[in-house]
């Protein structure tokens, strides 16, 4: 009957139960479930050029703000991808004990290529 089964994750008690149902309809149907998380690394380079003005004055030169930017940009887009795996991870653990088929989507959303798409639709 449901060949695919999609389930978003974010870690919630909510998540985790899909999480359960989505096994147990899967077992039932011969289903694969894909799973996916979807974070915004690119918000945060927005915030963090908001909060500029209050970093102490060693950071006002525009080559260390350029420097401060990268690092932080790595340091948020690395982190949000490792807890975005954790919470795959999961789904992952529950699929392999039930010896099921799984695809895993992992994607950082960028506001601006979705509200061009839209704009093209």
């Amino acid at each position: 009957m449901y060949k695919t089964i999609y389930i978003p994750v974010d870690n919630s008690d909510h998540s985790n139960t899909a999480v359960d149902v989505g096994v147990e309809l899967a077992k039932t149907y011969g289903s694969k479930i894909v799973g996916s998380h979807v974070y915004a690394a690119k918000m945060h380079d927005k915030r963090f050029k908001q909060m500029e003005a209050g970093l102490p004055e060693e950071y006002h030169d525009e080559k260390e703000l350029d420097r401060q930017r990268q690092i932080h940009d790595s340091l948020i887009t690395r982190g949000l991808q490792l807890i975005s795996d954790s919470y795959l991870d999961v789904m992952k653990a529950a699929c392999d004990q039930a010896g099921l088929p799984r695809v895993v989507i992992l994607e950082e959303f960028d506001a601006a290529k979705r509200a061009d798409q839209e704009q093209h639709r």
